[in-house]
């Protein structure tokens, strides 16, 4: 089953319990920050966004927390999720996603999680559009990878 086709959602999602510890970060395997208290919040609202096909609430936990390793790896997952829906690939390279994608696997280069869900979702990007090929590599994607 494909994702729903993305959406812009004027409400912001709403917080669950888990987030209502004071922010907070633990190490992570392999060097960076795991999210605990508030990075596992923006973890939660990453994944109520990709319920919805909120491509703009994903992106934006993903520029406010980038030095959260657990924040890009579920970002870059969502979005590559999101991507799978033909119609969300040209939306979601629009949305800053592509530069969102690459900060996160820049900010964590020795994470290999970060890094694997960040490939897959600039692969799913470039399915069937050479407009987001063409934006990936413009991008700094080739050199990334």
């Amino acid at each position: 089953a494909q994702p729903p086709p993305a959406t812009r959602l004027r409400a912001q999602v709403p917080a669950s319990g888990a987030c209502l510890g004071a922010p907070s970060v633990m190490p992570a395997k392999g060097g960076g920050k795991r999210a605990k208290g508030g990075g596992k919040c923006a973890e939660l609202k990453i994944q109520d966004a990709f319920k919805a096909g909120d491509i703009d609430a994903v992106v934006a936990e993903m520029r406010a927390h980038e030095s959260i390793v657990g924040v890009q790896e579920e970002g870059c997952a969502a979005l590559g999720k999101l991507a799978m829906n033909d119609e969300n690939r040209t939306a979601i390279a629009r949305a800053g996603c592509i530069e969102a994608v690459l900060a996160g696997m820049g900010a964590h280069g020795s994470i290999a999680a970060v890094q694997e869900q960040g490939c897959r979702a600039l692969w799913i990007l470039t399915l069937n559009t050479d407009e987001n090929k063409t934006a990936i590599a413009r991008a700094g994607g080739i050199e990334a990878v």
